[in-house]
């Protein structure tokens, strides 16, 4: 995975089928940092199996298929998500566990009942519609074409804030 720590940013990767066993963020660990841009998908850990953000920013971002012990995106009441995507994270045991903690969440798609300003509740009934998802949350589909990108009809096309997007495409 990938620790951020005070002021550091990432942006435009993916981060992807990594594991931590001993602590927190398989596939990120942000404090103080900011996420941007990314696709965080199919990690593991003990503890936030996509992304731990501990007064940090996350914008821009798809974190899906993480699992973990505790939560698969977890986010303190200092952490701020925008124009992200959460859906399909899980504990180790298959059970939903997508946005746990106290994180400010605006203009973003979340599975499950999450609080926030301009929130999309995602559901079986309500899906975000990728093009060809990974199905196994936390595992290396090797034999899959994953596409992470939304179709034509998804409900998270054309609701994100302008104002949070700096890139000349839309993702």
């Amino acid at each position: 995975g990938v620790g951020l720590f005070t002021n550091a940013q990432i942006n435009h990767c993916k981060i992807m089928y990594n594991s931590c066993t001993g602590g927190g963020g398989g596939g990120v660990y942000a404090e103080h940092g900011s996420v941007s841009n990314c696709l965080i998908a199919n990690n593991t850990a003990n503890w936030g199996g996509g992304l731990v953000s501990l007064s940090s920013s996350d914008v821009n971002s798809t974190i899906v298929r993480n699992s973990s012990d505790n939560s698969g995106v977890y986010g303190d009441g200092f952490s701020t998500f925008t124009n992200c995507i959460i859906w399909g994270n899980e504990y180790t045991n298959g059970l939903p566990s997508n946005l746990v903690g106290s994180a400010i969440c605006s203009f973003s798609a979340i599975e499950g009942d999450y609080a926030g300003d301009s929130i999309i509740v995602l559901n079986n009934m309500n899906p975000p519609l990728f093009v060809n998802p990974s199905l196994t949350a936390g595992a290396s589909d090797t034999t899959a074409n994953e596409d992470w990108h939304l179709q034509q009809g998804s409900p998270c096309i054309n609701v994100g804030d302008n104002t949070a997007v700096t890139d000349s495409l839309d993702l």
